[in-house]
């Protein structure tokens, strides 16, 4: 599908929103624009509803429609607009859209898509019959090719090479174990079970330099035989010996604020749980695109603002201290004396750490200071 081409016809299996509407749902495309949204989850997009509405509100009396279809059954989110129920996601297949939405011009044609949503000036573009700014096709990702077995002779040694692939790999079968892409510190991080910033490398290994590790033992193996395995590769490979030494070091450590709003504690497990990256709050002068709202949530921040987006439900206080320490790069020692699961909700946008380590302060009332401790860390250091 392209622009120009007669745009599909919508396809659903109810309406969710306007609630209580029992008609044949959105009107045909003739006559008016139309905004094709396929696919997020709306309860894990918060951002995402608050600019579809305000874009909504813009063109209220105006012909133009918005359809966000939706493979999410049950939706409490107030949406503007249409919300349909698509379990096949049938739509999204028929507009060829893997991540964003289509717009479909006043004569029923496309006008092209946008990789999140169009912003207002191309919508008045296409409403005024002038030439669209859209993409002329919707972005199309390859796909991830299926993972199988590494077609290597078996072995107890692992094999360990530059990278070969552009992103990241990561597979364990029982009769394998493959990590493409990685540098040396993430995987040591997962085979010695211990935080990255809690690693002492020797400078010329603590680089961003990018290796593969592929094991294929003769028999099948438990998933700590195979970590033991790959420890003893690394230190074969790289000529070190590690071990863990309690060391002073520069840390941050975490508790609760004399006045603070308390953190709510999570109703219960079956409610859900999980980071949800889409819903963090972003800063209100941000272009809503794919390309900035990517680049925003791959920075410190934007990763420190994740891990406190406002549907991050049932989170462990330790995994989120965990959280925290992997985007600071520093350990994060936890006195706050507090345990169980929590529902964390942090409505600020931050542009930098230190905001959104006030903004976590603020509003979940938990004080993160740095200071110098004796912890437990893992040194390694080349064989002499």
């Amino acid at each position: 599908m392209k622009a120009g081409d007669p745009a599909p016809k919508l396809s659903w299996t109810r309406v969710l929103q306007p609630a209580g509407y029992s008609g044949t749902g959105p009107d045909n495309f003739l006559g008016r624009v139309t905004v094709v949204l396929c696919g997020p989850v709306v309860s894990l997009n918060g951002a995402l509803t608050e600019t579809w509405n305000e874009l909504h509100a813009k063109f209220r009396g105006e012909p133009v429609q918005f359809v966000w279809l939706t493979s999410e059954a049950n939706v409490r989110h107030p949406l503007s607009g249409w919300l349909l129920f698509d379990s096949e996601m049938t739509t999204g297949h028929s507009f060829e859209i893997q991540v964003g939405s289509a717009v479909v011009d006043r004569a029923g044609k496309i006008a092209g898509y946008a990789n999140v949503l169009p912003d207002e000036k191309q919508l008045r573009e296409i409403l005024a019959g002038g030439k669209s700014s859209l993409q002329a096709e919707p972005t199309r990702f390859p796909r991830t090719p299926r993972l199988g077995k590494p077609n290597l002779p078996p072995s107890n040694d692992v094999a360990i090479s530059p990278a070969t692939v552009s992103g990241t790999v990561s597979a364990t079968m029982g009769d394998f174990l493959v990590r493409r892409g990685f540098d040396l510190k993430t995987v040591m991080a997962e085979v010695y079970e211990i935080e990255p910033s809690r690693i002492v490398l020797p400078a010329s290994l603590d680089t961003k330099e990018r290796w593969d590790f592929v094991l294929v033992p003769p028999a099948n193996l438990d998933r700590q035989e195979m970590f033991r395995l790959v420890r003893a590769g690394m230190e074969k490979h790289f000529g070190i010996v590690t071990a863990f030494d309690e060391r002073s070091t520069d840390v941050y450590v975490m508790s609760v604020t004399e006045v603070a709003t308390p953190m709510k504690k999570a109703a219960s497990m079956s409610e859900g749980c999980g980071w949800a990256a889409s819903s963090a709050s972003f800063p209100a002068d941000m272009p809503r695109t794919l390309e900035a709202i990517q680049a925003y949530m791959e920075s410190p921040v934007g990763q420190l603002m994740w891990i406190n987006s406002p549907w991050a439900e049932n989170i462990e206080l330790d995994d989120f201290r965990r959280k925290l320490e992997e985007v600071l790069g520093r350990p994060i020692v936890d006195e706050t004396n507090v345990s169980g699961s929590f529902d964390l909700r942090v409505r600020s946008a931050a542009r930098t750490i230190e905001e959104a380590i006030r903004a976590i302060r603020d509003e979940l009332g938990l004080r993160i200071e740095p200071v110098r401790r004796t912890i437990r860390m893992l040194i390694a250091e080349f064989r002499q």
